[in-house]
């Protein structure tokens, strides 16, 4: 069990008051705290389940909350923004059929579109 500082319980409302994945720097330019604290905040609450890291193309980690349904992501090449996506029982079931054809369990799998959002196509 991790416990709450005030530094952690900050971190979570900022992650919950976005609408999509919040990057290191983007906290850190809302939190009034040092750097090096904001990323050890981030890996507990990561290590602890509360967060997921998302990782895209640009290598800029990025946080939501863990408690969201399983979801994707639509990743803007211009402006960055990334955007949620749901996809239907269709991924779920390629998923099982990729398991059954080539013997393999899958634990997890990511996906995220890369391309340009309305704003700037």
């Amino acid at each position: 069990m991790i416990r709450l500082t005030q530094a952690r319980k900050k971190i979570i409302e900022i992650i919950l008051k976005t609408a999509s994945p919040i990057s290191a720097e983007e906290i850190i330019r809302l939190l009034p705290v040092n750097k090096t604290t904001v990323y050890r905040q981030l890996h507990a609450l990561t290590y602890a389940g509360l967060i997921n890291e998302v990782d895209l193309a640009d290598r800029k980690k990025r946080y939501e909350m863990s408690d969201l349904t399983h979801h994707h992501h639509l990743v803007c090449l211009k402006c960055q923004k990334v955007e949620d996506i749901n996809l239907d029982d269709h991924l779920f079931s390629q998923e099982k059929k990729i398991e059954k054809d080539k013997q393999f369990k899958i634990s997890k799998h990511n996906l995220e579109f890369f391309g340009y959002c309305l704003n700037c196509q």
